[in-house]
């Protein structure tokens, strides 16, 4: 089994995240590799002349940024994709149950059981491009601009922590903008403090912003920060359990149109103009297919464990 490594050397904090470690992990999983580190200036051009029949699986080792810029520039999306998250959030992971050290994750990946990971296309007056998990508009876009400023250092839980206290900030003083949304023909109009189109489930400091979502029913989740429920939206930020305090809508089409807000596509800010803004969001003819992790958890078909039982003291 052939291996061809996409890994981004400066995720991860640990040295089973270096390159020896990802390598070796893949050998011991009985995967010939071929290693390619996406800081290397000729990387966008090496991944441009991949095709499936160079390898049997492509590995993508890394945080959300990097599985997304390697997904959007892949051309033969026939090959199956293996993701080893190495990020802060790794809300893409996350989508799929995936998580865990390299040589674990490596010789749990189920080489014939395939998950879809649809790709979204958007199209504004700046161009076209593909993203794996949401298009955004206000106080996310502004936790992306203002979360770095004094969160430098922080990692793991410290760093989600940090980012979900930063953006009840943000939440907390945001000035309310007026967006048009269109979901499949169906027209809204709201006042927000935010707007994100989601993909999967989790976005931003791995908030599972939309429950309902599936990386794969072709679906999107337009998901309002309504300007009337502030107070709920920052009290659900700071202990997000169960769905979000927002208007949801779903749709297979997406425009928004909207003046005086900060954008993000994935990663990717674009700062608050004056003139009207629009956007387009469709999805790509082609998902990209995902490698199942045997780690991932099943549902359960147990009944649940009774109160009394719970409650019962120890003899």
């Amino acid at each position: 089994m052939r291996a061809y490594i996409c890994h981004n050397p400066d995720a991860g904090i640990e040295d089973s995240h270096d390159k020896k470690a990802i390598k070796d992990a893949l050998r011991l999983a009985g995967y010939d590799t071929e290693y390619h580190s996406t800081r290397k200036k000729s990387f966008a051009r090496d991944l441009a002349k991949f095709r499936a029949r160079d390898a049997d699986i492509l590995v993508i080792a890394g945080g959300d940024g990097t599985i997304g810029k390697v997904i959007g520039a892949l051309k033969d999306r026939a090959v199956p994709v293996a993701l080893i998250p190495l990020g802060t959030a790794n809300n893409i992971g996350r989508a799929f149950g995936t998580a865990g050290l390299p040589h674990v994750l490596c010789e749990s990946w189920h080489p014939h059981e395939l998950l879809k990971l649809d790709v979204g296309k958007a199209e504004g007056l700046w161009g076209s491009a593909t993203f794996l998990e949401t298009f955004g508009l206000g106080a996310m876009p502004r936790l992306m601009s203002d979360g770095d400023k004094d969160g430098t250092g922080l990692i793991g839980a410290a760093a989600l922590a940090y980012g979900r206290k930063v953006l009840r900030r943000i939440l907390k003083t945001a000035k309310p903008f007026r967006v048009d949304i269109t979901v499949d023909r169906k027209r809204v109009t709201k006042s927000v403090l935010g707007v994100e189109v989601m993909n999967i489930a989790y976005t931003g400091p791995a908030l599972k912003l939309a429950p309902a979502a599936a990386a794969d029913d072709r679906m999107f989740d337009v998901v309002c920060f309504d300007a009337g429920r502030r107070k709920a939206m920052m009290d659900w930020v700071e202990a997000p359990r169960g769905a979000p305090p927002a208007s949801v809508y779903r749709g297979r089409n997406v425009s928004l149109r909207w003046r005086a807000a900060p954008q993000r596509l994935d990663d990717e800010l674009k700062p608050a103009q004056t003139d009207e803004q629009t956007v387009h969001l469709s999805f790509e003819p082609e998902p990209v297919r995902i490698l199942k992790c045997w780690l991932t958890p099943e549902p359960s078909t147990r009944s649940p464990v009774s109160k009394s039982w719970r409650n019962r003291k120890r003899r």
